[in-house]
Parts: C-alpha cells; sequence; structure tokens
C-alpha cells in the first residue's frame, strides 16, 4: 500500500522551514519544480502500489531523498542517511529550544561574548 506525503512542518520548535528559509533561496525553486512534476506522476505512482495493506514509504519522499542525494554529491543513499542523522545531531545538541538559538547573529555573538567573559577562579590546592 502506497505511503502517504504528509508535511509536517514544526518538529519541537516554533520557527518552520518556511519562516527559516529565504523567500529567494534557490532550493525553494527546486522545491516547487519537484512538487510539480511529482504531481504529475502521481497517477502513475498510484498504479504501482497496492490498495491494501501496510503503507510504505511514499514514492515522492523516495524521489525528493534522491534529489538530495544527487545535488550534495553523495555516493551512497548510507552517506545521504549519515548527513541526516549528523543533522538531527546538531539539533539534539542544540536543544530544543530551537527559535531561542535562532536569534539574530549580533546577539548571539553578544550571548558568546558575556560567556566567555565568565570570572574564574584560582584553584586552591
Amino acid at each position: 500500500m502506497r505511503g502517504n506525503d504528509d508535511q509536517q512542518l514544526d518538529v519541537f520548535s516554533y520557527v518552520s522551514p518556511e519562516q527559516r528559509v529565504p523567500q529567494d533561496h534557490p532550493l525553494r525553486t527546486l522545491r516547487a519544480m519537484t512538487d510539480e512534476a511529482l504531481q504529475q506522476l502521481k497517477y502513475r505512482f498510484n498504479k504501482l502500489y497496492a490498495t491494501t495493506g501496510r503503507p510504505s514509504t511514499a514514492p515522492e519522499r523516495l524521489s525528493r531523498a534522491l534529489l538530495l542525494q544527487v545535488l550534495y554529491s553523495l555516493r551512497s543513499e548510507r552517506l545521504l542517511m549519515e548527513q541526516l542523522d549528523l543533522q538531527l545531531a546538531v539539533s539534539l545538541v542544540r536543544g530544543p529550544g530551537f527559535s531561542a538559538f535562532l536569534c539574530g547573529t549580533s546577539l548571539r555573538s553578544l550571548r558568546l561574548e558575556l560567556l566567555t567573559q565568565v570570572p574564574r577562579f584560582p584553584v586552591v590546592s
């Protein structure tokens, strides 16, 4: 059975990718072109899958993943998954307050400067 191509915009964040990625970013144009092409293939995809059974990964998602693999010159699906895992690991280290982390660069650099000016106490032996 064919899986759904549901889009989840937010995952533990108040800032969606739509708000974060600049409007003139080239991947936005590419995403629109890809969505249009996949929409035209929807009927063919439907014919390839059974109507009953366990839903599979949507072919649209697989196609988008393959496109990312090609765009970023990743030699294999394994490397693509490693890159995605790395991005998730960065999110884990950064913490769930993603939107707080995304403050302007001047404010973030000010916070970092304040953190580096923590007074150091002498070590007593």
